[in-house]
């Protein structure tokens, strides 16, 4: 046998291996993977760990409260371009500061307690300082859920002890930036330089960085007080 006749031979021994094997009765056929979709069950273990690791790395938004409210914490860096701002201004909001003490120490009605919030919101969003209103606005967050007391807000107002507490909180915010608030006597002495009669008229100033903001005048007291 030549060496063509061994080639043609070898070739035919091939296929006839070949289609013995694929047609072999009860040989199944390969199936062909799909690459277009898998269902979760097929997914790689190995995927799935590396899915666990990385949702640890991703942002959950806390679910709101039952009462609707959010807790708000400005960062440190906000805080005090706020308190910039607020220094930048502060003298526009002389007269309030005097009635938001009273009004702190509970010595305000209902109604002057809620125009005195009105005055004070008005006043800070009319600066048009974002840190400042952001400032004002973590309060309002805090006990009411919502940007800002009356401003697009017509409905759905706080109770009295919210007003109270969002008051007394800004007072607070406000002593923290340096206003703080100096009673100044003045005693009534007798004519002619004498003893002094029994009184003194004190006087309230509101000052910041040495700067006085407003005076308001209180009741005369016995000097044996």
């Amino acid at each position: 046998m030549g060496s063509w006749e061994s080639v043609v031979v070898a070739i035919g021994i091939i296929l006839l291996f070949y289609f013995a094997r694929r047609y072999t009765p009860g040989q199944k056929h390969p199936k062909t993977m799909k690459t277009g979709s898998r269902s979760k069950e097929e997914t790689p273990a190995l995927e799935m760990i590396l899915t666990k690791k990385e949702a640890k790395h991703v942002p959950v938004k806390p679910a709101p409260s039952s009462q609707g409210a959010a807790s708000l914490v400005m960062h440190p860096h906000s805080f005090e371009r706020a308190k910039r701002e607020y220094m930048h201004y502060a003298q526009q909001f002389s007269g309030l500061y005097e009635v938001l003490f009273l009004s702190c120490s509970g010595k305000a009605s209902a109604q002057g307690r809620e125009q005195l919030l009105k005055n004070w919101e008005e006043g800070i969003v009319g600066t048009n300082a974002p840190n400042f209103i952001l400032a004002w606005n973590t309060i309002i967050q805090k006990y009411c859920g919502r940007n800002f007391y009356f401003k697009g807000n017509v409905k759905g107002k706080s109770d009295q002890s919210e007003e109270e507490r969002i008051l007394q909180d800004w007072l607070k915010i406000l002593f923290r930036w340096g206003l703080h608030r100096e009673p100044r006597g003045q005693i009534q002495l007798e004519p002619h330089g004498g003893e002094p009669i029994g009184a003194q008229d004190l006087n309230y100033y509101w000052v910041l960085n040495g700067e006085v903001l407003e005076e308001g005048r209180g009741k005369s007291q016995s000097l044996g007080q």
